[in-house]
């Protein structure tokens, strides 16, 4: 059953498969269509909240990935129609293959170069709840850029020693539709070593401790949007 694998208001990416080459394409003003998932019609066919309006054609294939349960899938569409509801543009889309998971681990990590900023947190005065408040950015110590990012955590260098199992804050911008979000989380450190080719650098991984939902689906979704940013070259 499609619901079981997909569930309702999951984020969709829609873009044009070549008539002759079978590629998967860009549209032709090079924009992207985004939407959610609004409606399980049957088996083959969904109705989908764009957040705008676009041209799709009857005649064309279009491919679709989705974003569900921090998974991944791509399927092909037909367009079907168009249609409003509550002031929002929808359109029914037929499905004509099979979903297939892309994502081949729960946490993919895709390359990302922002700018982040840390400090360290004493493991004392995290035990029993965690701290939930935002921290002031002015009040972190440390800057450096991350080198990538997923739904559980974050890779970045420094010339900082960090060690084992440590704990820090860690404030960095997401892009989203419509702007940019400030992110303020707390992490322990996975792996800490010196890169081989940089000595005075560490490559430090850390995992997200304590992180809200609304944190995560936020950050997978930003790493949805690198990651078909980086499938699209």
């Amino acid at each position: 059953m499609i619901e079981e694998m997909i569930k309702k208001d999951a984020s969709v990416k829609i873009f044009p498969v070549g008539r002759d080459t079978g590629k998967i394409t860009n549209f032709e003003d090079g924009s992207t269509c985004r939407g959610m998932i609004r409606k399980f019609v049957s088996e083959t066919e969904i109705e989908v909240e764009l957040e705008r309006e676009i041209s799709l054609d009857k005649m064309s294939c279009y491919a679709i990935y989705i974003l569900s349960y921090e998974k991944v899938y791509l399927t092909y569409v037909y367009y079907r129609s168009s249609f409003a509801a509550d002031g929002n543009h929808m359109v029914s889309l037929e499905i004509v293959s099979p979903m297939e998971q892309v994502q081949r681990r729960k946490h993919q990590r895709v390359s990302c170069h922002g700018r982040m900023l840390f400090r360290r947190v004493p493991g004392e005065s995290i035990q029993g709840e965690l701290p939930r408040e935002k921290v002031d950015v002015d009040s972190l110590e440390y800057e450096d850029f991350m080198v990538d990012i997923s739904g559980g955590g974050i890779r970045f260098t420094t010339k900082r020693e960090v060690r084992l199992n440590e704990y820090l804050q860690v404030a960095f911008d997401i892009e989203r539709e419509g702007g940019t979000v400030a992110m303020s989380l707390l992490g322990q450190v996975v792996h800490a070593g010196k890169l081989r080719n940089e000595q005075d650098f560490y490559d430090i991984r850390m995992k997200y401790v304590g992180v809200s939902e609304e944190e995560k689906e936020q950050i997978i979704r930003y790493v949805f949007r690198l990651e078909r940013e980086e499938h699209m070259g």
